[in-house]
């Protein structure tokens, strides 16, 4: 993070509406890396399965791999405001019906393989919607600094969401990690309601989408550097971050801690 704010222009922190949209997608990267290590956790519980914790990170995941290409058009071409308002409104829902489910005792492993899917659906929404309003917002000339204070964001998120939730499960149980979930998706929309914009109508004469879509494939496979980012961006993602999915079971069945020191052991990646 002190790296990522040599490069900021901290200047920009008196844009009121940057500010609250800053302060909206901090709470949301919070609550991502609180969700993976609480969702394990809660899938070996129920199963008492490895196999099932790597099917709740499947689940995560298989939006950004089935929709992935198509949330940057749909960025492009919608609200991306009331993009952010929606993802946030399912996320605080889905929450809130997992609540329900754990007071009550009904929760079986496929509601949470299929809330690992929708809050996937919710990330690959909200991350590019959100990051081309912060562009909206904040103009070409300070695009720069808006996006390291992004990157402390992550950062700062990937700390403090798996230490947090980690201890939550320990003093409150599920049910109260999926209560201050719900509260911190409900806060990060009442920021969001705060950005005042005015966004322009996408372009009357905007292609197809099928046909913007593989223009840009076009570009990424002609363009030398995109293409090595984006080979070195799946590399990393699928045999290196993907680690994170699974620290629940390393935690309880390999250094046979609890789920505070698993959420301090997934947080020393954000530290570090």
């Amino acid at each position: 993070p002190l790296r990522a704010l040599h490069f900021a222009d901290l200047s920009i922190l008196h844009n009121r509406d940057f500010l609250w949209l800053w302060a909206a997608g901090g709470m949301s990267n919070a609550s991502r890396w609180m969700e993976t290590g609480v969702l394990g956790w809660l899938i070996l519980e129920l199963t008492d399965s490895p196999w099932y914790v790597a099917l709740v990170g499947v689940s995560r995941s298989a939006p950004l791999l089935a929709f992935g290409l198509f949330a940057g058009l749909m960025a492009d071409r919608t609200n991306r405001w009331a993009v952010m308002l929606c993802t946030q409104s399912v996320n605080a829902l889905v929450c809130g019906v997992l609540v329900v489910l754990l007071l009550f005792g009904t929760i079986q492993p496929w509601h949470v393989l299929l809330v690992a899917f929708i809050l996937g659906c919710g990330t690959i929404l909200d991350m590019p919607s959100r990051r081309s309003l912060i562009y909206d917002l904040v103009g070409p000339q300070q695009v720069v600094s808006a996006m390291s204070l992004e990157t402390v964001n992550n950062t700062v998120g990937k700390f403090l969401g798996p230490l947090i939730g980690g201890l939550m499960i320990e003093m409150t149980g599920f049910a109260g990690v999926y209560l201050l979930l719900m509260a911190v998706y409900l806060l990060a929309l009442g920021f969001i309601l705060q950005v005042k914009i005015n966004l322009p109508g996408p372009p009357g004469t905007a292609q197809p989408i099928w046909q913007s879509l593989l223009t840009g494939l076009q570009y990424s496979l002609q363009n030398r550097v995109v293409l090595g980012v984006l080979c070195i961006t799946v590399l990393m993602n699928a045999l290196a971050f993907s680690y994170a999915q699974i620290l629940p079971v390393v935690a309880r069945d390999h250094l046979q801690v609890g789920p505070g020191l698993m959420g301090l052991l997934a947080s020393a990646d954000g530290l570090g």
